[in-house]
């Protein structure tokens, strides 16, 4: 979609290399890349910002291995909603079950799918995420403003945002490059505005009904969306849940530490580093 003039040459590389598909189910189509059709299925969904090609830099290492899924759920602006037809998506990709890694907004689809479909889910990765997003809801605008706002103009904002944030280090620059890429381009900007009414309607997530010990949390202190109380909450919810803490990652450690991002998923699914 346009987007390979502002890509960094690894998102433009995954791109080329794993042709995005899409797929019809109840609910509105999902699109997705894989890296293979056989071995354990590890779908990667993302947030709000974006799509799940987000996860260019960690989903050909871990594709070695497993078969990654980077899937874009349809633009629906009810978590409940995404939730119900994660299922339908699971069939279409012929899985009965799947380890299932959800960022930011997605991790909060993944508690609501995993609260009612726990057997449809090998390991629960939760990352960067929320069960209650209300702390930072205040700071929001109203699901109407949302809903009133141009979307051509939330995308404006939310684009400043990311450009004015820190680019001290490489990975922060290709950061900023890869959400130019997609944002926009990849992702519509009305896609992207189902996705902060989402977040802004999110209510709080159940408590999914699995062992501690497939459930995995991956966080970062840094984190200036997932504020301090959220990830508390998170932690203390699944405070017997394997934890890992990337200093530095922000809110998009898939990116700004990668190597570490993959590791923790890895360690945990392959028993090694990919």
């Amino acid at each position: 979609m346009g987007s390979s003039k502002f890509a960094p040459p690894a998102l433009k590389a995954f791109q080329d290399s794993h042709p995005e598909i899409e797929v019809g189910v109840p609910g509105g189509p999902w699109r997705y890349r894989e890296t293979a059709r056989e071995g354990d299925a590890l779908i990667l969904l993302p947030g709000a910002q974006g799509t799940a090609d987000m996860f260019y830099r960690i989903a050909p290492a871990l594709g070695q291995h497993l078969r990654v899924v980077t899937a874009t759920p349809p633009p629906v602006a009810d978590c409940a909603a995404l939730a119900q037809a994660l299922p339908a998506f699971l069939n279409a990709m012929g899985l009965t079950r799947a380890h299932l890694l959800g960022s930011s907004l997605s991790g909060h689809v993944l508690q609501l799918f995993a609260a009612q479909h726990p057997h449809r889910v090998n390991t629960l990765f939760l990352a960067n995420t929320f069960c209650d997003a209300s702390p930072y809801q205040g700071s929001m605008p109203t699901a109407e403003a949302i809903a009133a706002t141009p979307a051509t103009q939330l995308l404006a904002g939310m684009l400043a945002r990311m450009q004015a944030g820190p680019d001290d280090e490489p990975s922060q620059r290709e950061l900023k490059q890869a959400v130019q890429a997609l944002m926009g381009r990849h992702q519509s900007p009305e896609a992207l505005r189902t996705r902060l009414l989402a977040l802004r309607l999110s209510g709080t997530a159940p408590v999914v009904p699995l062992p501690s010990n497939r459930i995995v949390l991956i966080d970062g202190d840094d984190d200036p969306v997932i504020l301090p109380v959220m990830r508390e909450a998170l932690r203390r919810r699944y405070a017997q849940a394997e934890h890992h803490n990337l200093a530095g990652g922000g809110h998009y450690p898939y990116i700004l530490r990668a190597p570490q991002y993959a590791d923790a998923i890895a360690m945990r699914l392959l028993g090694r580093t990919p």
